[in-house]
């Protein structure tokens, strides 16, 4: 004996809708102002086939992490191995990444972090931490090819180069632009990189 299927099945399609349509207004928005109507209509959804997905908005926001995370998630492993001038490349994608939509919709949840262990958890094991990992690997890479000091503070050149770029989108407005990402890059390795490193770039 046959048994009827319970319900349509779950479309694909209408999970990217909804998931793009909560990123996009979360960067257009934020979270205070991100509600459920407006990812529904925005993704072009009714609102129950939204609720049976996620029930309430830090849940749908948990998943848009989830999202953004694997949409980006070869960026984030693929950060450059060290070579001359490698932590140029280093600083260039982080600075590219929060320029863009994904990048924007987690600054808006950066203030939430605070708010909600549930946002906070999402966006510290999902991105944050793979991401300062990808990069703690490229900075220890440029201290083995003799770019900079062996007692270098990894964890503070960390801090110098997403502080920096996060500074730039969230409080002066004014996004690190490729020139921008370049300059701060010579700081970092002319500040970090020892004395006898500066001592032989000056001497070039």
């Amino acid at each position: 004996m046959s048994t009827r299927p319970r319900g349509r099945a779950r479309s694909p399609a209408a999970d990217r809708a909804i998931l793009g349509a909560t990123l996009s207004l979360l960067a257009d928005e934020g979270y205070e102002r991100l509600t459920m109507e407006a990812v529904a209509a925005r993704a072009g959804v009714g609102k129950a086939t939204l609720y049976r997905r996620w029930s309430s908005k830090p849940a749908l926001v948990v998943a848009a992490v989830d999202h953004v995370a694997k949409l980006v998630a070869s960026e984030v492993a693929a950060v450059p191995a060290a070579s001359s001038g490698g932590l140029q490349r280093i600083v260039q994608p982080t600075a590219s990444f929060y320029r863009g939509p994904s990048g924007r919709a987690l600054l808006g949840l950066i203030v939430e972090m605070w708010r909600s262990p549930q946002v906070s958890g999402a966006v510290r094991t999902r991105f944050i931490e793979p991401r300062r990992e990808a990069l703690r690997v490229a900075v220890r890479d440029e201290v083995q090819r003799g770019e900079l000091r062996g007692g270098a503070d990894l964890e503070l050149a960390l801090d110098m180069i997403i502080g920096a770029v996060l500074y730039r989108a969230l409080v002066s407005g004014s996004p690190l632009d490729p020139a921008g990402a370049t300059r701060l890059a010579t700081v970092l390795r002319d500040g970090i990189a020892g004395p006898r490193r500066r001592r032989a770039r000056i001497s070039r």
